[in-house]
């Protein structure tokens, strides 16, 4: 975690914005800890989460360089890749932003919701302008000097926008991007009854990736995953674990020199930590341990109907939002992503028919 800074306020941030920059020497230690707990010859992602971590392109270099220090130093032998998410508005107008990119040429995800009308509507800056016209700009400078194979893109829609999904990831591929994560809020609820609505704007986009032949070119995340032998998709499959890796492959350093599962439960009002920093040092404590084993295992506490469901395990869920809402138990009692999931499972079943 770089920062908690950033140059936008979207209305559906789960972030606790205006905490600053991280302390680098902090940052240091965790990245030589990282690497010295990884195999010899294992591959490491640096992966940079803000805030907007291109707000400070000259921090992040010195980070990329220090762990390539450190790689040399301790003989790992496995490939760091540099990877970073960007709302996108400074690369087409910052050039140590741009300097740091070509230098490095990090896998870089953009967050884009769309069209400019969807957009607009939610990722405002902090003046209340849209941002739309600089995101994209900064997405046609990257296309033009990064391979655009390594970088993707992540819409978010919620209960205003949805109507107008297909709308929205059809303008992402006319924009040239070929790897699309197009997701929901998941703090909001997405009932069965919703399904159908989602499920046919998820139709939409099917059908012009087909008429556009574009089926094996262009993945949606959620639909046609990279993943996935959409020849021979099955839908039925029981949850064997959590949607993410959280407090155990994303683990992140707080601004307090405190450890975390992952960025939301580094960043939310009241943080979750399972760690601290001991020197170059990782020291997970017992109630850390604890906590990560509860989180690992919080698949286990869905509700009955849930963990029979012949769906489970195509849906996703974030492991954060129930310590800041009331707890997993009563968060995955009210089936939050039914109707986000089921409308996947058609989908799928929709494009592997096409």
């Amino acid at each position: 975690l770089t920062n908690l800074d950033c140059n936008l306020r979207c209305t559906y941030c789960y972030e606790n914005k205006g905490r600053g920059l991280n302390d680098i020497k902090q940052m240091k230690n965790f990245v030589t800890a990282r690497l010295k707990d990884a195999e010899g010859n294992q591959d490491v992602i640096l992966d940079f989460i803000g805030g907007e971590s291109l707000l400070y392109p000259d921090v992040l270099d010195e980070l990329v360089t220090h762990a390539h220090v450190i790689q040399k130093g301790i003989g790992h032998t496995g490939k760091i890749t540099v990877s970073l998410s960007t709302n996108g508005t400074l690369i087409g107008e910052d050039k140590k932003v741009q300097d740091f990119l070509l230098k490095w040429r990090p896998c870089v995800g953009f967050s884009i919701d769309g069209t400019k009308e969807i957009h607009d509507a939610c990722r405002i800056d902090t003046e209340g302008s849209p941002s739309y016209d600089r995101a994209v700009a900064g997405w046609y400078w990257t296309r033009q000097h990064l391979c655009p194979k390594c970088c993707g893109v992540k819409a978010t829609y919620t209960h205003t926008t949805i109507g107008r999904y297909a709308e929205g990831v059809i303008n992402l591929i006319k924009l040239g991007f070929i790897e699309i994560a197009a997701n929901v809020v998941f703090e909001e609820q997405w009932t069965k009854e919703e399904a159908p609505i989602i499920y046919k704007q998820m139709q939409k986009v099917i059908d012009y990736l087909f008429e556009k032949k574009l089926q094996n070119t262009v993945h949606i995340f959620q639909i046609n995953n990279a993943d996935l032998d959409m020849r021979h998709y099955k839908a039925e499959g029981r949850k064997a674990q959590n949607h993410c890796g959280t407090c155990t492959h994303m683990r992140t350093i707080g601004f307090d020199g405190l450890v975390y599962g992952c960025n939301r439960f580094c960043s939310m009002k009241n943080p979750i930590p399972i760690g601290y920093m001991d020197g170059k040092k990782i020291v997970i404590t017992p109630s850390g341990r604890e906590f990560t084993e509860e989180v690992t295992a919080q698949y286990k506490e869905w509700p009955q109907e849930c963990l029979e469901c012949k769906y489970a395990n195509q849906c996703p869920s974030c492991s954060a939002i129930p310590y800041e809402q009331d707890g997993p138990k009563a968060f995955f009692a009210r089936k939050p992503q039914c109707g986000f999931t089921y409308a996947i499972v058609a989908a799928r079943l929709y494009f592997k028919y096409r």
